[in-house]
């Protein structure tokens, strides 16, 4: 979409480098991930070695692609091979704290002791088990009966749950324009030691040249 929340197109925003195992996804600019994705794969061999390098490259990297003047928030995530275990960390261009978040949220949460990204320009922050932004307002989380998310349930019952929390934030408003920008489907993306599935969990009816309108949910 554009700055007016006008649909441009539909595309994945998640880059996949099987032989790492890992991905790059995003929020901001829709084509960061891709850009971004297929320059590191080109200069880190493994996921370890990203996790290793991607701050002493990230500013060269928007630089050559125009992008420094951009509000982009890289995620990656994949197997590392040296601690054998998954992992996931996000790196930001700006220290905005994104859609959801406000201080009084940022707050509140600090003073619960639960996680919440505290952005650092160009630095590489390791994420939690579990990451679900946008953040959720409360009005929607109390209408569509959210029940978050517990990781320690089989893959199948979160990939349910994690589906209903993208129906949420499909239909969750923006709060400067009033505008949804969640559409076109819904993906997941699963990385394990071996390499990289992919399937969609929903198609949604939104079409180019026209802005997100979700449908009420059910």
């Amino acid at each position: 979409y554009n700055s007016a929340g006008i649909v441009q197109g539909f595309a994945t925003k998640v880059f996949t480098a099987p032989n790492w195992p890992g991905i790059i996804t995003g929020r901001g600019i829709a084509c960061a991930p891709q850009l971004f994705g297929q320059r590191l794969s080109w200069k880190f061999q493994s996921f370890d070695d990203l996790v290793d390098g991607i701050e002493a490259v990230y500013l060269d990297i928007a630089d050559e692609l125009g992008l420094t003047e951009y509000d982009i928030e890289l995620i990656i995530a994949g197997w590392s091979l040296e601690r054998d275990q998954p992992e996931s960390f996000a790196i930001y261009a700006n220290e905005l704290l994104g859609h959801g978040m406000t201080e009084e949220i940022l707050e509140a949460r600090l003073a619960e002791g639960k996680w919440t990204p505290e952005p650092v320009p160009f630095k590489l922050m390791k994420l939690p088990g579990l990451v679900d932004g946008p953040f959720l307002n409360e009005a929607i989380k109390l209408s569509s009966d959210y029940g978050g998310i517990d990781i320690d349930e089989p893959p199948e019952k979160c990939i349910a749950r994690m589906h209903h929390v993208i129906e949420c934030q499909r239909h969750d408003v923006w709060a400067h324009d009033s505008k949804y920008y969640i559409g076109g489907f819904a993906q997941v993306t699963t990385v394990t030691p071996d390499g990289i599935s992919q399937r969609i969990l929903s198609r949604w009816p939104d079409k180019t040249g026209e802005l997100i309108c979700p449908s009420p949910p059910d």
